[in-house]
């Protein structure tokens, strides 16, 4: 037993302490013994800095979603996530991506425009996010990305009830004399 002791200890100590390593890390900063607290926050309020989980409320546009396929890690399995921007509700006119959802929830299909809640970790793209060529594939369909995009990596995607649509009232017509 002795001869096996000094590779018999660091193999133990990597094990006691890497596998909880890598737990963590595989995280990506959520609570490990608890679920996240998230804020119900505006599409145009969303800062990573202030509050990294939130719940927003928005309209997605399905005309162009990216559909990514992720190999499967230390502890997690293969899957297959899809990209898509959210806008604000009844905004079918904008073309400007600010914020991505990314889920793993499959878009409707033969559906344009989907409102929605989205619960999940906000923070800016990143190359392992937003891969390269989505900008270009975005602009063929009339999108552009904006400064600074931010993407939700979604816990949670429900259907959420379309909110009446704000109207100006009509101008009202004085008459003169």
């Amino acid at each position: 037993m002795r001869r096996y002791l000094p590779f018999l200890v660091p193999f133990v100590l990597l094990v006691l302490v890497g596998a909880p390593l890598a737990y963590v890390w595989q995280r990506d900063g959520r609570p490990l013994f608890e679920d996240p607290t998230y804020v119900a926050t505006a599409l145009d309020a969303v800062d990573p800095t202030r509050e990294p989980f939130v719940e927003v409320t928005g309209m997605s546009h399905y005309s162009v979603v990216v559909k990514q396929e992720m190999p499967g890690k230390f502890f997690q399995e293969g899957r297959t996530l899809y990209l898509f921007p959210l806008y604000e509700a009844h905004d079918t006119d904008s073309r400007a991506v600010k914020l991505l959802v990314r889920t793993e929830r499959q878009p409707r299909r033969l559906v344009s425009y989907e409102f929605m809640t989205v619960r999940g970790k906000v923070g800016l793209a990143t190359a392992q996010q937003v891969p390269f060529g989505t900008e270009e594939l975005f602009g063929r369909k009339g999108y552009y990305f904006a400064d600074e995009i931010l993407v939700i990596e979604a816990d949670e995607v429900s259907e959420a009830p379309v909110p009446e649509r704000k109207v100006a009232p009509p101008p009202r017509l004085i008459q003169g004399d």
